[in-house]
């Protein structure tokens, strides 16, 4: 195979695969429409190329599969779910089998938070009309193959420990009981209930993070989404992939101060800035943000799930995989 051309600065390009996902962030039905789609931002030919395509296309041991979320209605209940498969082949983890419920209404809503090649994170926001109105909000990590959950269900997620070890669960055992207990206009609260399953990685001031979610029983204590809490360890490399920002945030942010997120090339040649509701491409020389070579507009509630790196050989491998999928959709 012949080899792919240097990049400007002298190093074998490098290129991402940077899924995204938006939605209305609530129940909101109707309203703006949740969807996925993924970047393919390369050095190609010594330039800086940006396509888009539909849902997450990220690579496997087995080859390249697809993930997104899909909204149906079933009488006055709807259901927001997630599905990924092979490239090419149907979904097999399509819309969850719900129990039957003697609720006017019932409502599941999940949003992705991370893709990698083994592990997905979703948010899940549930609620329900019945005798008396409860809705609720947990985090949950699962694999392509099975990806919803119902939270109400015994065995639900994988537990911290599954995918971080033995100190992951430590460190969540540690954040849970660092936050204490709650107050709110003078209703005590009492302690924050979180499962070991109720975690998840997303995205945080370039970074991926570890964060749990769970309860102080209600929403005077917990608002919307429940209740956050950081636990204080970075996810490893085998897990989430490349996830360096050697320019760091601070710099980020005196360029661009209203960023939300960034990701910088393992080769160091180019950065990405996510704002709001716009994706930049600078590039990157002796450790400072140079020359915008790319904007392109996102969704306002858009925002990173997945960065999966190619470098070198991969990267003209994978640019053939986009420029097919690209001409499979003109057709």
């Amino acid at each position: 195979m012949q080899s792919p051309p240097l990049s400007p600065g002298g190093s074998k390009p490098s290129g991402i695969l940077l899924g995204t996902h938006w939605s209305s962030g609530d129940t909101n039905f109707g309203g703006v429409k949740p969807g996925d789609r993924t970047w393919w931002i390369a050095e190609v030919n010594g330039e800086v190329q940006v396509s888009q395509i539909p849902n997450i296309l990220f690579p496997r041991k087995d080859g390249f599969w697809v993930a997104g979320t899909k909204e149906v209605q079933e009488g006055e209940s709807f259901e927001r779910y997630v599905w990924a498969a092979p490239l090419g082949e149907h979904a097999k983890s399509t819309q969850p089998n719900l129990p039957n419920s003697a609720c006017h209404d019932e409502t599941n809503a999940r949003d992705i938070l991370f893709v990698g090649s083994n592990f997905l994170a979703i948010r899940e926001f549930g609620s329900a009309q019945c005798a008396n109105y409860g809705e609720g909000t947990v985090y949950y990590v699962t694999t392509p193959e099975n990806p919803n959950w119902l939270y109400k269900s015994e065995n639900f997620g994988l537990q911290i420990s599954d995918v971080l070890g033995p100190d992951g669960m430590d460190q969540f055992n540690k954040a849970v009981a660092a936050m204490g207990e709650a107050e709110s206009d003078d209703i005590k609260c009492g302690r924050l209930y979180a499962r070991p399953e109720n975690w998840a990685i997303l995205r945080d001031k370039g970074h991926w993070v570890v964060r749990g979610n769970g309860s102080y029983g209600g929403h005077v204590c917990d608002g919307y989404f429940g209740t956050e809490f950081d636990v204080h360890m970075r996810p490893p490399k085998d897990v989430v992939g490349y996830d360096e920002l050697p320019i760091g945030w601070n710099r980020v942010q005196e360029a661009f101060s209203d960023a939300k997120d960034a990701f910088e090339s393992p080769n160091g040649d180019f950065l990405l800035v996510l704002r709001e509701g716009e994706l930049i491409v600078c590039r990157v020389a002796n450790g400072k943000i140079g020359a915008v070579v790319s904007r392109q507009p996102l969704h306002e509630s858009e925002y990173a799930v997945m960065a999966q790196w190619a470098l070198g050989n991969s990267v003209v491998r994978w640019d053939r995989q986009v420029a097919r999928l690209l001409a499979l959709r003109s057709k």
